[in-house]
Parts: C-alpha cells; sequence; structure tokens
C-alpha cells in the first residue's frame, strides 16, 4: 500500500508548470452557521480546511476530528476514479496533506472526506492558461 501510494504521489509531482489551481465549491454541511454555538460546533464529528500555496500547483489539506471517529480521506479524478486514498484512525485527532497537481491533466478534481455518515466534498478546479503572441506593433512620428 505504501508504494502504491508513494507511486501516486511522485504521479502527481511536476508537468503543468503553468497552470492554476483554485478550490471552490459549496460550503460544507458540518461549517458553524451563524445561529449555532461553539458548542454545537464541538459536536461536529470533523471540520476540514483546504488552502492553495502560493505560487505553486499544491494543495493542503487539514482535518480536525473528534477522537473515536475513523474518517477516510480521498482524491478522485475527473472521471470518478480513486487517485489517492488514506484513512485516519480512531486515534488520530488531527491529519495533514499535500497534494501536488503539478503532474496531472487539466480537469476537475475532488477532495472526499467521509466518516461514513457525513461526507464532505471539496472541489479543485485545474486548468492551464493560454500564453499567446500579441502582434507586433510599431509607432512611427512623421514632421
Amino acid at each position: 500500500m505504501k508504494t502504491v501510494t508513494k507511486s501516486l504521489m511522485i504521479a502527481l509531482c511536476g508537468v503543468l508548470m503553468y497552470g492554476t489551481v483554485s478550490a471552490s465549491g459549496p460550503e460544507p454541511a458540518t461549517r458553524s452557521q451563524a445561529g449555532q454555538t461553539d458548542e454545537a460546533a464541538k459536536k461536529k464529528p470533523f471540520r476540514v480546511g483546504m488552502y492553495r500555496v502560493i505560487h505553486t500547483l499544491t494543495m493542503n489539506v487539514l482535518i480536525d476530528k473528534n477522537l473515536g471517529e475513523r474518517v477516510v480521506v480521498k482524491l478522485m479524478d475527473p472521471k470518478g476514479n480513486i487517485l489517492f486514498q488514506d484513512y485516519m484512525g480512531v486515534r488520530q485527532k488531527k491529519y495533514g496533506r499535500k497534494f501536488d497537481f503539478s503532474q496531472v491533466p487539466d480537469g476537475n478534481y475532488a477532495v472526499v472526506i467521509t466518516n461514513g455518515e457525513e461526507e464532505i466534498v471539496k472541489d479543485i478546479r485545474l486548468s492551464t492558461q493560454k500564453l499567446y503572441e500579441m502582434p507586433a506593433r510599431s509607432l512611427v512620428a512623421v514632421n
């Protein structure tokens, strides 16, 4: 399993040097709403944070969960195939993972975090910015 994970992480490193990665999606159901108290937010089984490392094609995923819960983290490609899967044990409270999208093709990816009852899906849109050459222009002054 470790060699598969390492091979997958190596495959995810590198290619798209000129691209962008952005995380978007609906607000997760586990996020605290304005009317809820801090005590209600603490009872949630897990919380997820995700952000892009500036000037790179790397996404950081951070999970904070209650002890006694088992959580599965999956990275899915646009076709729904599982590219990466990891488990958080019942004794583990915090989890962090970096996903490097520099070697994968453009498309919509998803990070799915679930404990069997609740599921949070974070969408990642990877697109390459197209470069184009401006037409040559000249400026001539006539007296």
